[in-house]
């Protein structure tokens, strides 16, 4: 308790705390429109990403609507990337097993981290574009129960 005492008398805490905090708070109020303005900017950008892929999305399944069985080709192209991606998530598993089971497991270590590095890479792509076609699929049945 002493100490906190000595600490509130000596200058360095006044200027440590009263000070500082105060030169922060007059600086941000200068700093809030830029500030303001940077993350509108940032807001429209996400917005118009947003609006280009909802417009990707449409042309697709117009397209898909064009063609005599484009939906359930969809729905079977979606089951493609999804079972790419798990066969890959088996086949990344297997190779942690091989890499753990080996004897001398740093003669090996190297091909098999990037061997395992490109496997992740592909199993997050084989599973964004199902996660694209799905998003497709759920824009077709919400028209099909608005109709």
């Amino acid at each position: 308790m002493n100490e906190i005492l000595i600490s509130i008398k000596s200058p360095s805490w006044w200027f440590g705390v009263v000070i500082v905090s105060f030169l922060i708070n007059l600086g941000s109020a200068y700093a809030k429109k830029a500030v303001d303005r940077a993350l509108a900017h940032f807001s429209e950008g996400q917005r118009d990403k947003l609006e280009q892929k909802q417009r990707d999305y449409i042309s697709i399944l117009e397209t898909a609507k064009r063609q005599k069985d484009g939906i359930v080709l969809l729905s079977i192209q979606q089951l493609k990337f999804l079972v790419i991606g798990l066969l890959l998530l088996i086949l990344t598993i297997l190779s942690l097993l091989l890499l753990t089971l080996q004897s001398n497991p740093s003669t090996l270590a190297l091909p098999i981290v990037l061997l395992l590095l490109l496997l992740m890479l592909l199993i997050l792509v084989s599973l964004r574009q199902a996660s694209k076609i799905e998003e497709v699929l759920k824009l077709y049945k919400s028209s099909q129960s608005d109709n």
